[in-house]
């Protein structure tokens, strides 16, 4: 038999853990979803980082006095963020790839790359001694950035791909949990709606048992407050009832004390009979069967005693419990 608060504790617990995980992953899932946008954000600006070191390079063959700070400072953010992508960062804004798809990408991007660095470095430096590049060069270069711009779509496309995969999975838990808590609603519906029976059958009950009377207990009790809830109603009703059994044990008590001393006037009577019977003149034969009778009724009453004396400390017992639970409930209603 389980207990109506072990219930109620336990579809308690139920909820709570589903709402608790279906908050946690809800953050999560926004947490993965700002993550992999950034991700994607810097792959895609290793993209925008490529053509400017192209277009700085074409630039650069047609100005007067060359700059190439712009490519330098191109060039370095885009190695930092290939190893970022790579390796990972410290403070986790970037992870490492999550699956060998991506990581082989990425390496193909790191191949690509050191090829168009090698030509954009040596285009770079006849740039710099005014010695123009061939044509060949500038077409090769042309057509290693193409390539590396196909690779960098193609881990674009990938990242895309993951994380929308993740986000998809971690949304069909969000769609289990959902149900899972409707079902633990449902649950806890038909729950609440049992302990409502079982209630409402406990304080019929409890009321039922006020209505029992003793006969020395009257009828017209004094008012007694409305209680303000159903459970302290109970509580009243179950408090009349055990004052009621112990004015009936009160009157029981009575009777012991009664039967008690019938029985001990009755044992005085058999000793004064038993006395008086030496004096008188009747035959040894029939004072012997007197005797036994008056013998009988000494063992009868000694019996009777005892067991009169065994009831006595059971009702005293009850009584004790009957008046300690009678007490804690007057202690609560005072509260």
């Amino acid at each position: 038999m389980r207990k109506i608060t072990s219930r109620i504790k336990m579809i308690s617990f139920i909820l709570s853990l589903l709402l608790v995980s279906l908050i946690i992953i809800t953050v999560y899932l926004n947490q993965q979803s700002k993550h992999d946008g950034y991700v994607i954000h810097i792959i895609g600006k290793e993209r925008m980082l490529t053509q400017k070191m192209a277009k700085e390079l074409f630039l650069n063959l047609h100005r007067q006095q060359s700059d190439f700070n712009s490519y330098i400072n191109a060039k370095n953010e885009f190695i930092s963020n290939l190893r970022s992508l790579q390796t990972g960062t410290h403070d986790g804004k970037i992870s490492p790839p999550p699956n060998d798809k991506i990581a082989l990408q990425l390496t193909h991007i790191g191949s690509e790359s050191d090829r168009f660095m090698t030509l954009a470095e040596t285009i770079k430096v006849k740039i710099v001694l005014h010695s123009p590049p061939s044509e060949g060069e500038l077409d090769e270069l042309y057509r290693v950035n193409n390539l590396l711009l196909e690779q960098i779509d193609k881990t674009v496309h990938a990242y895309t791909t993951a994380s929308e995969e993740k986000i998809e999975r971690l949304q069909w838990i969000q769609y289990l949990g959902a149900l899972a808590t409707l079902l633990a609603v449902i649950g806890s519906t038909l729950l609440s709606k049992q302990i409502d029976e079982e209630f409402e059958h406990f304080l019929s009950n409890a009321k039922e048992v006020s209505k029992i009377r003793c006969d020395d207990v009257s009828d017209h009790e004094p008012d007694r407050k409305e209680p303000q809830n159903e459970l302290l109603q109970a509580e009243s009703d179950m408090k009349t009832f055990l004052t009621h059994v112990e004015a009936i044990l009160n009157r029981a008590q009575n009777a012991l004390i009664e039967s008690k001393n019938t029985l001990i006037q009755i044992e005085d009577a058999a000793k004064t009979m038993e006395q008086q019977l030496s004096q008188t003149s009747l035959s040894d034969p029939d004072k012997d069967e007197i005797n036994d009778y008056i013998d009988m009724s000494e063992n009868l009453t000694i019996n009777s005693l005892e067991k009169i004396a065994t009831t006595q400390q059971m009702l005293d017992k009850f009584q004790t419990m009957l008046e300690q639970i009678v007490s804690r409930m007057d202690k609560k209603t005072e509260f």
